[in-house]
């Protein structure tokens, strides 16, 4: 029996890309671009992808202030994410925005060694059934146990920190709600039946 190596031209199938149902149309497929490089680690590359089309969208800056977390640009992410998730006036956490710019906000304080900052954003996040709040709050509560009596003092006395909580996996999220995989399978062909 004759097979071919490879599908015929025109059939080859495409991988989907899942995109966030909360990203704005404009911006899904630089955000799914984005996305897909990170995914391959290629931080610099998104940087680049994106160029300035976040001044238009606070989705796109999210995803810029991502790429400077990844590539140790701490006080961009910083900038950037302040921007997008605080009032300007008070720095206060706006109730009007994705959790996910409040968590990259949180994890970008954390990277930049500024815990103090990072367990206040923490406690003002709300959100208990967010996954990434979920997963900054174990994060700090893992920390905390593994602080000596004598650590725990002179955090609790003067907010001296002997060394920071570690974050686990990729620093920031594109997603509101972080997916397993970056890529769905392919739907069904014809009825489904």
């Amino acid at each position: 029996m004759l097979t071919l190596s490879k599908p015929p031209p025109g059939e080859a199938r495409i991988p989907v890309v899942v995109t966030d149902p909360n990203w704005p149309p404009r911006s899904a497929e630089l955000l799914a671009r984005v996305d897909r490089l990170l995914g391959a680690g290629q931080s610099q590359e998104a940087v680049d992808a994106i160029g300035d089309a976040y001044l238009r969208c606070p989705w796109t800056a999210n995803a810029l202030a991502v790429c400077h977390l990844r590539l140790g640009n701490t006080a961009r992410a910083v900038r950037l994410l302040r921007y997008i998730a605080t009032e300007h006036a008070s720095f206060e956490l706006r109730a009007d925005v994705p959790m996910v710019f409040k968590t990259n906000l949180a994890t970008a304080l954390l990277v930049g060694g500024n815990a103090d900052e990072f367990l206040n954003t923490l406690d003002k996040l709300g959100g208990e059934d967010h996954p990434s709040a979920r997963q900054l709050r174990a994060t700090a509560a893992r920390w905390k146990k593994s602080l000596s009596a004598w650590q725990r003092f002179w955090w609790n006395i003067g907010g001296v920190a002997p060394r920071r909580p570690r974050l686990d996996g990729p620093l920031g999220d594109l997603r509101d709600r972080p997916v397993g995989g970056r890529v769905c399978p392919l739907p069904p062909q014809g009825d489904g039946k």
